[in-house]
């Protein structure tokens, strides 16, 4: 009884887990959701206009926009980074850059690229807040040389994965409520 058990939560766990992000336990490349009863002109109409919902200035964020092919956006994530000091947590916002390419009943999300802002320091007015990368591809500079987190990224895959992978399920969402009201019609 206890392997069935054990079975069964290791099903539902494959089951609820697919099409997430687990970074950096895996790299962040895509992920292809597929909505039936939509063509790639209405993929793409319902993905502008999930953008013109979500992301406060539309005209600015959206990058690169092919006929009804792909758009690709950038957005602002404000306190997304939390990173433990000394005497507390300090905060930064985070930039993040996403494709999304269209075929007829499916869309391919794809995160481009990941940016954090470092704020300007007030003791040295030299120094100027900057957007600074972060690498998505090789994520080794997290760990020490024992192999575990470093303590100033701990919260950064939780954050990520968090990011990416609400991003994903509000588009597929306001997506398939599409796809709902196209078949009530």
């Amino acid at each position: 009884m206890k392997k069935f058990a054990y079975l069964c939560l290791l099903f539902y766990i494959h089951a609820n887990g697919q099409g997430l992000f687990n970074w950096p336990e895996e790299p962040i490349t895509y992920k292809l959701v597929k909505i039936d009863g939509l063509s790639q002109g209405q993929l793409y109409n319902g993905t502008t206009e999930w953008i013109e919902k979500t992301i406060i200035s539309p005209d600015e964020v959206i990058k690169k926009s092919l006929d009804i092919e792909k758009v690709r956006f950038q957005g602002i994530k404000e306190d997304l980074f939390e990173v433990a000091a000394v005497f507390g947590s300090y905060f930064f916002d985070g930039r993040y850059t996403i494709e999304v390419t269209f075929k007829d009943g499916e869309y391919k999300f794809e995160p481009i690229s990941l940016e954090r802002y470092i704020h300007s320091d007030l003791r040295d007015l030299r120094f100027k807040g900057r957007w600074l990368p972060i690498s998505l591809d090789n994520p080794d500079y997290l760990y020490n040389r024992k192999g575990k987190l470093r303590k100033h990224s701990r919260n950064l895959p939780e954050a990520i994965n968090g990011l990416f992978n609400s991003l994903n399920r509000d588009l597929k969402a306001y997506l398939t409520g599409v796809a709902k009201e196209k078949k009530d019609y």
